[in-house]
């Protein structure tokens, strides 16, 4: 949150010293302390969400601990196209509809639901942070097909990637 202050900071000099005529500062220098603050408020929203998944998912205990394995394990692999219910049940040494049915009950939501909006929370936090292509963001984020990529994050954003990256823009 400091690197935001201090970001902060720099953007309020640069507005007085248009405004007053004051030495300009070194715009290349802020747009890397912009980076690096954009960085850090990711690494502090992964670690959020990390506790926001494991407090909401039930506020008086853990998932049971596959199914606190396998949100590891999407984690971990989440870019892998070819990651499946299948190959992550292997991987615990359970079957696939063990898992899926912990998964419902522990989670309330599909595993393949997970993912999708795992991934996609993903995408955004790289169309808004980057300057990279759609097709490259969804093959980041385990998408082999963009039009696959387009029609999931339209389900669960309600908008096309090239326009949440637009509005991001302009927010940003």
């Amino acid at each position: 949150m400091e690197e935001v202050k201090n970001l902060e900071q720099q953007y309020l000099k640069i507005i007085a010293s248009v405004t007053f005529g004051l030495p300009k500062p070194n715009v290349q220098q802020l747009y890397f302390s912009y980076k690096e603050a954009l960085k850090a408020l990711e690494q502090q929203f992964n670690q959020g969400s990390k506790l926001y998944r494991k407090l909401s998912l039930n506020p008086h205990r853990m998932p049971k601990r596959k199914v606190q394995q396998a949100l590891e394990a999407i984690e971990a692999s989440y870019a892998d196209h070819g990651m499946t219910l299948a190959g992550v049940a292997k991987a615990l040494f359970v079957s696939s509809t063990y898992l899926s049915t912990l998964f419902k009950q522990e989670l309330g939501v599909n595993f393949l639901d997970y993912v999708h909006q795992y991934r996609i929370e993903k995408a955004k936090a790289l169309l808004q942070a980057s300057d990279m292509k759609i097709h490259s963001v969804a093959k980041a984020v385990g998408y082999y097909d963009e039009a696959h990529f387009t029609k999931t994050f339209k389900k669960w954003t309600g908008m096309l990637p090239s326009q949440y990256k637009k509005e991001m823009a302009v927010i940003g």
